[in-house]
């Protein structure tokens, strides 16, 4: 165990000197632009020691390495556009999504079909999260203040009725 945590160390020291080279040499500031790159890297690299792992106790790694490379994403994402405001909702793509994708994943590689749809499920939710929030923060509050036309006016509230309904439908199925 200890073998592999000096592994995963190295791999990011590597990978964070490859970046920085690249950097240097293409005139690009990492610092300024590509920062989340310091986010998403361990995640990765979290996510490759988990399914490296297969079966064993590591591959829980994938867990927390879908997360964290879900918030360098995000961070990604936000960094480009300049659009912090969507962390209003975002997060709901962290949590529970990307932990359920995380636990589904674990499943997969432990084959634990219960674990697959528990995690596909909590994924699931969290992206219908993600979609409801996102609604109403930039449908009807306009947090961005971005004018995003038709699909604020007509299309985020529909997204609102269809998780809705959604809801209403999965709760009149027989358990």
């Amino acid at each position: 165990m200890e073998r592999q945590g000096g592994t995963v160390v190295g791999l990011i020291l590597i990978a964070a000197g490859v970046i920085f080279l690249i950097g240097q040499l293409a005139n690009f500031d990492v610092g300024r632009y590509g920062w989340p790159l310091f986010v998403i890297v361990p995640g990765v690299l979290l996510l490759v020691a988990g399914i490296a792992a297969g079966r064993g106790p590591s591959a829980a790694l994938v867990i927390p390495g879908t997360i964290v490379t879900t918030v360098g994403l995000v961070l990604l994402y936000q960094n480009a556009t300049d659009d912090w405001e969507s962390w209003a909702y975002a997060w709901a793509l962290v949590g529970p999504t990307a932990s359920g994708v995380g636990v589904a994943l674990m499943g997969a590689l432990q084959g634990s079909p219960t674990q697959i749809r528990r995690g596909l499920n909590t994924a699931g939710v969290g992206f219908a999260m993600f979609l409801g929030f996102a609604a109403f923060f930039e449908g009807v509050l306009h947090i961005s203040g971005r004018d995003f036309g038709p699909v604020a006016s007509v299309g985020f509230p529909l997204v609102l009725v269809v998780l809705g309904v959604l809801l209403l439908v999965g709760r009149l199925r027989p358990a």
